[in-house]
C-alpha cells in the first residue's frame, strides 16, 4: 500500500495498517514514464494552466520521446464546455489521461467522465503538472524524508494550500481518530 502525504500514514498506522515510507505521485512519474515509453503509450494532459500544462508536454515529449502526447488541454478553458472536451481527449485516441486538478476535484472528474472517454485508464496526479513543468519547487529531499512537505508547499503557495493544510488536514485526521478501528487481523497461523 502506498501512502502519499504524512495523513494518510497517520490514519494507516491509527487503523493498525503498516506503512514503510510516503510515495507520492511525483516520485513515481519518472517511473510511469519509463513504463509508459517502454510500451509506446499515448498520454492526454488534462489540467493546470494552460501555460504550465503546455511546459508539460513539452518536456514529456523532449524527455521521454517514446511516449506520444496525444493531446492536453488546462483545467479552466472547458469548465462550462465539458463535452467538448470530452470529444478532444476521444479524438486524441490516447491510452491513458493524467488529470492534475487536485484532490478531490480531479477523482471527481474522472468519475463523472470515464464512461463517455475512450481511453484505456484515466489516473489523477494532483500538482504533479506544477512541479513537473518547473513552476512549482519541491521541497528539499531532507524536508521529504521527515514527510514535512506539506509545510514547505505551505510557505511556497500559501493562498493555494492553507485551507488544505491547516484546515482539511486537522479535519481528516479528526475524522480518522473518531472512526474505530479496524478489528486486528490474525498472525499467520493463528487458529480463527
Amino acid at each position: 500500500m502506498f501512502a502519499d502525504g504524512i495523513g494518510v500514514k497517520m490514519a494507516a498506522r491509527w487503523q493498525g495498517l503498516a506503512l514503510s515510507e510516503n510515495v507520492n505521485g511525483t516520485d513515481m512519474f519518472p517511473l510511469l514514464c519509463e513504463q509508459l515509453e517502454m510500451n509506446n503509450t499515448s498520454v492526454y494532459l488534462l489540467g493546470a494552466t494552460p501555460c504550465v500544462v503546455a511546459k508539460v508536454a513539452k518536456r514529456l515529449g523532449t524527455q521521454y520521446p517514446g511516449i506520444r502526447v496525444a493531446g492536453y488541454s488546462d483545467g479552466y478553458s472547458y469548465s462550462e464546455r465539458k463535452n467538448e472536451l470530452k470529444s478532444l481527449i476521444n479524438q486524441s485516441k490516447a491510452d491513458l489521461l493524467l488529470v492534475a486538478m487536485g484532490a478531490p476535484r480531479q477523482e471527481r472528474w474522472i468519475d463523472e467522465n470515464i464512461r463517455e472517454l475512450n481511453i484505456k485508464a484515466a489516473m489523477g496526479v494532483g500538482g504533479l503538472f506544477d512541479f513537473y513543468s518547473g513552476e512549482v519547487p519541491r521541497a528539499p529531499v531532507w524536508l521529504r524524508e521527515l514527510s514535512l512537505e506539506w509545510i514547505w508547499r505551505l510557505a511556497v503557495q500559501p493562498r493555494n494550500k492553507a485551507k488544505r493544510y491547516l484546515i482539511g488536514n486537522p479535519l481528516f485526521l479528526l475524522r480518522v481518530v473518531l472512526t474505530p478501528r479496524a478489528p486486528s487481523k490474525p498472525s499467520r497461523g493463528a487458529i480463527l
